[in-house]
């Protein structure tokens, strides 16, 4: 992860190529705050510094809140699809994202997001454990058509 985040940090440096960074669900929570921007400046220059920069991107019951300037900001250096799969049954999501956000704060991984770009899959009949996409991920990415 780190050489990729170091491609991502530089640029276009690299050429003209979209970056690959495979993930699953818990792995999300490393890779967020890698995405944004350490100071206030940088968060209007790093979208215009790599649009784009990134193939595709699938969050499949994403710990991440619902803000749509964050979603929007993400969308920008995505060339491909962004799809956020989510489920509403994910009880153990819900329990620790919005325990640790004092319950006011929803999920990308509990709801979808509604932001151009954004392609919303609603996993609800088949996930009902966060677990349930490592155990059905075949099933999932079926559905999702990745």
């Amino acid at each position: 992860m780190a050489p990729c985040t170091a491609a991502l940090r530089q640029g276009w440096r690299h050429g003209a190529r979209c970056a690959q960074a495979p993930g699953t669900a818990t792995r999300t929570c490393g890779m967020h705050p890698t995405r944004r921007p350490r100071r206030a400046p940088d968060r209007a220059a790093a979208p215009a510094r790599a649009p784009g920069i990134v193939e595709a991107v699938v969050l499949m019951g994403a710990p991440v809140g619902v803000r749509p300037e964050r979603w929007a900001m993400a969308r920008r250096a995505v060339a491909g699809r962004f799809v956020n799969a989510y489920s509403r049954r994910d009880w153990v999501l819900g329990l620790a994202y919005r325990g640790a956000s004092g319950f006011v704060r929803r999920a990308g991984g509990l709801c979808p997001v509604d932001l151009p770009g954004i392609e919303n899959i609603n996993l609800s009949s088949m996930i009902v454990g966060h677990a349930d996409y490592a155990r059905k991920m075949r099933e999932v990415l079926d559905i999702i058509a990745v």
